[in-house]
């Protein structure tokens, strides 16, 4: 009986998800790139994409339409990696400061400034966090737009579930 339910529920979904996709024939882009069929590649912004073309801006200002069965691949701008970046390169100083910490306790020959120990790890965790998102910054993230009109899909903030149908 739980499988029926759940069966339904899925085929409602998808039923709401073909009339949604029927109802938005148009698409707009803030910042993409595309892949064209003849391998050129064009980063643009304030992109439309219709059923039959992709209008947009270059940086120059400069406006152009491309027919939509030229477009090999299409990417949408989500963002950087600064803040992925910075975590990665804070857990890297913290780490860094905590082996230094534990070779220093464990020489018998050295002696540990306690009042100093909490500058130096957040010294060092600031540290190497200010330099992943340095880095993390320079690295941009791109989502892949799917360009068939029958890729449908349906995402949850939990675990993601994709129909696809064929017309």
């Amino acid at each position: 009986m739980k499988t029926f339910h759940l069966s339904a529920l899925v085929f409602v979904a998808a039923l709401f998800a073909v009339q949604q996709a029927a109802a938005q024939d148009i698409v707009d882009f803030d910042r993409f790139r595309v892949l064209l069929n003849n391998g050129q590649r064009i980063e643009a912004r304030d992109g439309i994409l219709t059923s039959d073309s992709l209008t947009a801006t270059k940086s120059g200002g400069e406006r152009l339409s491309i027919p939509r069965e030229q477009i090999r691949a299409m990417d949408r701008y989500k963002g950087s990696r600064a803040g992925t970046g910075f975590m990665i390169g804070a857990a890297m100083g913290l780490s860094a400061a905590l082996l230094g910490y534990a070779e220093v306790k464990s020489d018998p020959y050295m002696e540990v400034n306690e009042d100093a120990v909490a500058p130096v790890f957040i010294g060092f965790t600031l540290g190497g966090g200010l330099i992943g998102l340095a880095v993390g910054s320079a690295s941009k993230k791109w989502e892949r737009v799917p360009l068939e009109p029958s890729a449908i899909s349906i995402t949850a903030d939990g675990p993601r579930v994709t129909f696809t149908l064929r017309f």
